[in-house]
């Protein structure tokens, strides 16, 4: 802090500084402030400074923990004059926890003519929840029982006659499917024998882990005689490397902030990130159809229903493996939702709903750094696979030759072949080649929907 000759002016821009850093400390975290304030509060006569000291702590919560406990002076005392006559406490230490001792060191060698100011603290530390994994589901106990239960079960739904629309429909199918799903992984039988083979295991693990730190300290000793600085640094950078927990805090404009101010603060990037770009122009697209096409067939969605992927996250969703072991009723009901869906042109409500997941990318604290993943539904996916196959047929003649992603046979190897010929052919012929790679950010999240509209008009969708 400025000393006692400084003006009003610096004062104040002291403690408005020191005010902004407490403000941008988390809620949560431990505040823990401490240095020579150069202020008289506890020992000696109040002055102007130790006002403005326990103003700032009263403020902000914290207290002067100096002045919780009677001491002999000597221990109060934190400055000494270089003449060793005139004694002054000026050092605190301000902690957002009531009735901590703080004392001073007189006898200790610090080299300064401050005294060596000592504190115990306990933190009652919060503990973390450990994250619920989903309920793991034994896919393989899908057997002919599940399909006889499908089976008994979705005989009546599809019997009823009676309109609903496609969410009733689908919320009445949804809830019958998960009324019906497979028993969770057995948990072990012999709870002896297994604490029995797991302290055998961990014992296995510690003796291998020692082989192992013993083969990476031989090969970083190779490394080094050998003078291979790269491999070195590998292999220490592997030895060293610590575990790094994830971070429940994210930045903005600096700051971190968590709790309930973390979806806040998502929300708003989503809202940024998947905002229109004003510099495109826009377009008003009127949808006419003239001819509808007809609904799907069955045949289309048993195929789309094999086409699903197994081992894939649902989300909150039913998994692709009970949609695919469900056998003819189940696809039976599926081809009279997604008939439902086709000539209503209204999707249920949860097929329109996705589950973000950020897949971390360098700096976790920052919402650029991680990959938004969303995770739609998979029962959706059984209609959206019917549309793109009746779309790939018009798709390939307007497509051109050169684009090679999300075409089938095709891939990065063809773009790198066709780069690395005009790379040998400009040296052949000694010509200069200069070559652009272009890479957009978020490409995929920044798609103008009503430009894409108007290009599947154009091309008679």
């Amino acid at each position: 802090a400025p000393t006692s000759t400084a003006s009003e002016e610096e004062m104040e821009i002291f403690y408005n500084t020191l005010q902004e850093t407490i403000d941008s400390i988390p809620s949560r975290d431990v505040k823990l402030l401490m240095g020579d304030f150069n202020a008289k509060v506890g020992l000696g006569q109040l002055n102007e400074r130790g006002e403005n000291l326990v103003d700032f702590g009263s403020t902000n919560n914290l207290s002067i923990t100096n002045t919780m406990f009677k001491h002999h002076p000597r221990h109060l005392y934190t400055w000494v004059s270089p003449d060793h006559k005139t004694r002054n406490q000026i050092d605190y230490v301000l902690l957002g926890q009531k009735e901590k001792n703080v004392r001073t060191r007189p006898g200790a060698d610090c080299n300064s003519d401050h005294q060596l100011l000592a504190a115990d603290i306990k933190f009652n530390l919060k503990k973390l929840k450990q994250p619920q994994h989903p309920i793991r589901l034994n896919y393989k106990t899908l057997d002919k029982n599940y399909r006889v239960e499908i089976e008994n079960k979705f005989a009546p739904l599809l019997l009823c006659e009676e309109e609903r629309s496609a969410d009733d429909l689908w919320n009445e199918g949804k809830e019958t499917i998960i009324k019906i799903k497979p028993r969770r992984f057995d948990s072990p039988v012999d709870e002896a024998l297994y604490k029995k083979q797991n302290t055998k295991v961990q014992k296995m693990m510690r003796k291998d882990k020692g082989k192992y730190i013993e083969q990476q300290c031989e090969k970083i000793e190779v490394n080094a005689a050998h003078n291979s600085t790269k491999e070195l640094y590998q292999s220490v950078k592997k030895l060293t490397k610590s575990f790094k927990p994830s971070a429940d805090t994210v930045r903005k404009r600096g700051s971190s902030v968590d709790g309930d101010d973390i979806k806040e603060r998502w929300k708003k990037y989503c809202s940024k990130l998947y905002k229109r770009n004003e510099y495109l122009p826009s377009f008003h697209v009127e949808l006419s159809i003239n001819e509808p096409e007809p609904p799907p067939l069955i045949k289309e969605v048993i195929e789309a229903i094999k086409d699903l992927k197994n081992d894939k996250s649902p989300g909150a969703d039913i998994t692709a493996e009970l949609i695919k072991n469900g056998g003819p009723s189940l696809e039976a009901f599926y081809h009279k939702l997604c008939c439902k869906i086709w000539n209503d042109q209204k999707w249920p409500a949860d097929w329109v709903k996705s589950v973000f997941v950020p897949i971390e990318k360098g700096d976790t604290l920052q919402c650029t750094n991680n990959r938004t993943i969303a995770l739609i539904n998979h029962s959706s996916k059984i209609l959206l696979k019917i549309l793109a196959k009746g779309m790939l047929g018009k798709m390939e003649t307007e497509i051109a030759k050169e684009q090679a992603g999300f075409k089938a046979g095709t891939g990065t190897r063809n773009q790198i072949l066709n780069l690395k010929m005009v790379i040998e052919k400009s040296r052949e012929h000694n010509r200069d080649l200069f070559i652009c790679f272009v890479d957009y950010t978020k490409a995929f999240d920044s798609v103008a929907h009503d430009i894409l509209w108007k290009d599947c008009q154009t091309w008679g969708f």
